[in-house]
C-alpha cells in the first residue's frame, strides 16, 4: 500500500510527463508565416505612402527601433507568458538610465559598475514585484501599476524633476556602434531573441513557464515550482527593462525622465501582437519579434509620411484589436512557438 507521499510523486511523475508534451512547440508553415503577417503589412503600407522607407537611413533608425523595443518586449513576453503582466518596465528603463548617469565619472571601470549596479536595482525591482503578486496575491496590473507610481515619484524625488548627469561613453559607444552592419541595439535585440527561443523550447525552465501559464494548478500538482517560475520571469523582464533603458540613453546621449514614458504600453502592444495570450501560456519571442517590427514600422511610416503622430495610437489600438479577435477565434493561428 503506498503512503500519501509516494501517491503524490506517481502523481506528479505522470503529470510531469502531460506537462512536458505540454512544452512541446509545434513548427509548421503557419508557425513561421503568421508572425510575419504584421511586418508584411508594415512594408507595403511603407512602400505604398512612404518613399524612403526603405531609404539606408531610415533602416538604421528602424533598425534601432526595433532593437530597443525588442529587449523590453521580450521581457514582458516572459511575464504574461505566466498570466502576469508588468506596467513597471517604463518608469524602471527611466530608473537605470538616471541611476547610471547621476553617478557616472570619467573612468570606463566605474561606468561599468554602475551598469551592474542598474542591473542589480532591476533584479530587486523584479524580486519585488513578484512578492507583490505572489507573496501578497495583489492582481499583477494592481502590483506593477504601484511600482510605476513608486518607481516613478522616487525619480522625481531624486532628481528634483530635471534628471541631470553625464552618459557613461562607453553607453555612448554602444549606442552609436555596428556590428556586422547592424546598430548594437539591434544586434542585442537578435541576440536576446535568439537566447529566449532556446530557453523557451530547448530547456525544462521554458517547459515550466508554458506549463505555469498554461495551467498553474495542473503545473503544481505535476512538480513545477509555479512561484519561482513566476518570480523569474518578473526578474527576466525587469532585467530586460534596465538593458533596454541603458542602450536607449546610449544612443540618445542624454537623460530625460520622460524617455522611459509609454514604453510599458508599446512592449505589451508588441508582445500581444506577435501572439502572446494575455492569458499565459502562448506565444514565443520569434513572434513577439515579429509584433515588435510591426509596432516600431508603424510609427515609423507615420513619421516618415508626416502625419498626425496621434494616428499612431489609433493604428497600434486597431492592430491589437485584431490580434486579439485572432487569438479568441479559434482558427489555428496561435499555435506555440519560441
Amino acid at each position: 500500500m503506498l503512503t500519501g507521499r509516494q501517491d503524490i510523486r506517481q502523481r506528479s511523475g505522470r503529470n510531469s510527463g502531460i506537462i512536458l508534451k505540454i512544452g512541446l512547440k509545434t513548427f509548421s508553415l503557419q508557425t513561421i508565416f503568421v508572425p510575419l503577417l504584421g511586418p508584411f503589412a508594415v512594408v507595403v503600407i511603407g512602400i505604398l505612402f512612404a518613399t524612403n522607407f526603405f531609404s539606408v537611413g531610415n533602416f538604421s533608425n528602424l533598425s534601432r527601433q526595433v532593437g530597443f523595443l525588442s529587449v523590453v518586449a521580450l521581457g514582458q513576453m516572459t511575464v504574461l507568458l505566466v498570466r502576469g503582466i508588468d506596467l513597471s518596465v517604463g518608469a524602471l528603463m527611466t530608473l537605470a538610465m538616471v541611476f547610471v548617469a547621476r553617478n557616472s565619472r570619467e573612468t570606463d571601470t566605474d561606468a561599468k559598475l554602475l551598469i551592474l549596479g542598474a542591473l542589480m536595482v532591476g533584479v530587486i525591482v523584479g524580486l519585488a514585484n513578484a512578492y507583490l503578486v505572489l507573496g501578497r496575491n495583489i492582481p499583477p496590473f494592481v502590483a506593477t501599476l504601484a511600482m510605476y507610481l513608486l518607481l516613478t515619484g522616487v525619480i522625481s524625488i531624486w532628481t528634483k524633476g530635471v534628471p541631470s548627469g553625464e552618459v557613461p561613453v562607453i553607453l555612448k559607444q554602444l549606442g552609436a556602434t555596428k556590428v556586422a552592419g547592424l546598430p548594437i541595439p539591434t544586434a542585442v535585440g537578435v541576440v536576446m531573441t535568439a537566447l529566449l527561443m532556446i530557453l523557451l523550447s530547448r530547456t525544462v525552465f521554458g517547459t515550466w513557464i508554458y506549463a505555469t501559464g498554461q495551467n498553474p494548478e495542473a503545473a503544481k500538482i505535476a512538480g513545477v515550482p509555479v512561484g519561482l517560475v513566476t518570480a523569474l520571469a518578473y526578474v527576466i523582464c525587469s532585467i530586460c527593462a534596465v538593458i533596454g533603458g541603458l542602450l536607449l540613453s546610449g544612443y540618445i546621449g542624454y537623460v530625460d525622465r520622460y524617455l522611459g514614458q509609454g514604453w510599458e504600453l508599446d512592449s505589451i502592444a508588441a508582445a500581444i501582437v506577435g501572439g502572446t495570450a494575455f492569458v499565459g501560456g502562448r506565444g514565443g519571442a520569434f513572434r513577439t519579434l515579429g509584433g515588435v517590427f510591426t509596432i516600431a514600422g508603424i510609427s515609423n511610416v507615420i513619421l516618415l509620411t508626416g502625419a498626425d503622430r496621434w494616428l499612431r495610437f489609433v493604428s497600434t489600438g486597431m492592430i491589437i484589436i485584431v490580434s486579439m479577435v485572432l487569438q479568441s477565434e479559434k482558427i489555428g493561428l496561435v499555435k506555440d512557438v519560441p
